[in-house]
């Protein structure tokens, strides 16, 4: 579970004990607001491996066993992870999508020509990294270096999409359903 407060925490599911509990950032600033750290999105476990984002401050990769951190990388993250065999996606509060070796935390790339769109949190569809934004576009990205392969006008997004088997859902901030395929 992420908290408020920027800590991350394991419980067993079965008696809801704490197993550890992690700081994946620590509050800086004067002010209230600069002091947020909250872990909006939910984290992502991902091969033994738990990822977390705050707002306001880090990306983690923590061991799933003992909590025991194994990279961290600054950015300020509410919306989202998605991660495939060795990287992991992310959209941050400024708009932009990186890729993270989900091994070591060293950035592949980084696409900042989605700033100030308010992206949705991604997701991988075989080759490609998807993504919605608060304009009603959605955004297909090669996940190998983050070059746009396509984009297409629909209705505002503000939720991730969800990949299941070989289709793409999309639900829209109207309340529309849609579903996306690729053609060979």
């Amino acid at each position: 579970l992420g908290f408020a407060n920027g800590n991350l925490a394991k419980f067993s599911l079965r008696e809801g004990q704490l197993i550890w509990t992690r700081p994946i950032a620590t509050p800086e600033g004067a002010f209230a607001i600069q002091r947020m750290i909250d872990i909006d999105a939910d984290p992502l476990v991902f091969q033994h491996t738990i990822y977390a984002a705050t707002y306001q401050g880090n990306i983690a990769s923590l061991d799933w066993t003992s909590g025991q951190s194994m990279w961290t990388h600054k950015i300020s993250s509410y919306t989202g992870m998605a991660a495939d065999q060795n990287t992991i996606y992310i959209t941050d509060a400024q708009g932009y999508l990186w890729a993270f070796n989900a091994e070591n935390g060293t950035v592949k790339w980084q696409q900042k020509q989605l700033a100030a769109r308010i992206l949705t949190g991604p997701a991988v569809l075989q080759n490609y990294v998807v993504v919605g934004d608060a304009q009603g576009y959605l955004h297909w990205l090669d996940k190998r270096d983050g070059h746009f392969v396509a984009r297409e006008k629909i209705r505002p997004l503000y939720t991730a999409p969800v990949v299941q088997g070989d289709v793409v859902y999309i639900y829209t901030h109207n309340g529309y359903l849609s579903a996306y395929t690729l053609r060979n």
